[in-house]
Parts: structure tokens; C-alpha cells; sequence
């Protein structure tokens, strides 16, 4: 895991100080979930369609784009 260092107004760190003594952990993790929530993965789907041997997505849309 990457260390990152942050500047943070005294309000905010001491809601996240209190927050993280509330929940029992880190400031750290908590600062991990509320990124984790806030910042959506882009990250391709896994379950993406196979295709046959030797052909490419463009010999897929092929077809469909000459309807077009």
C-alpha cells in the first residue's frame, strides 16, 4: 500500500480523530472507506463477452455499423 500525506483544516481532522475513536480504527481506514464510497472505480467489468479466436471487437460491430 502507497503512503499519501494531506493537509487538513483542525475541524475536519478532529471530526475524523472523533469519528475514528468512535468506530474503533484508524484514521487511516477510515479515511480509506470514505474514499472508497466517494470516488467511483472505473475499472473495467470482468464479465465482459468472449470473443471467438482471431476476432476483434471491431469484426463484431462490423456488421451492425454497415446496417447503420
Amino acid at each position: 500500500m502507497t503512503t499519501i500525506s494531506l493537509k487538513l483544516p483542525e475541524r475536519l481532522l478532529a471530526r475524523l480523530e472523533k469519528e475514528s475513536r468512535a468506530r474503533r480504527t484508524t484514521k487511516s481506514s477510515l479515511v480509506r472507506e470514505c474514499l472508497e464510497k466517494q470516488l467511483p472505480d472505473h475499472t473495467l467489468p470482468l464479465d465482459l463477452p468472449k470473443l471467438p479466436p482471431g476476432e476483434s471487437a471491431y469484426d463484431v460491430a462490423l456488421p451492425v455499423l454497415k446496417r447503420v
